[in-house]
């Protein structure tokens, strides 16, 4: 699913952020830490598998998945809820409020 969602990326040449994310627009959470619009899709394209946390049943939109992925970035742990398509939805991507589980970083945390 990474090397899927990173030629989505590369090859349509965008990502797409939905307007809000925990009824804030994204634009506040993401210009909050200094981070543009191509600051994220940098981000989505260096997640690797030690990123993952776990794959949800999309509940809005039905056979749909949704992935969620951890990322250190500065000082920031970010949580990123991604659905893929032609292109990359990014749901969520904001500083972390719980716990993130990485299964396969070294055992998860």
């Amino acid at each position: 699913m990474i090397e899927r969602m990173k030629i989505a990326c590369l090859s349509w040449g965008s990502v797409i952020m939905m307007l809000r994310t925990l009824g804030v627009p994204i634009r506040c959470i993401v210009f909050a830490i200094w981070l543009c619009h191509n600051d994220v899709a940098d981000i989505i394209l260096k997640l690797e598998i030690d990123n993952y946390s776990e794959t949800q049943e999309c509940t809005i939109y039905k056979g749909e998945k949704i992935w969620i992925f951890g990322y250190d970035y500065h000082s920031y742990e970010l949580y990123i809820k991604l659905r893929l398509r032609k292109k990359v939805i990014c749901i969520s991507f904001h500083e972390k409020e719980y716990e993130i589980n990485y299964p396969y970083c070294g055992g998860g945390k």
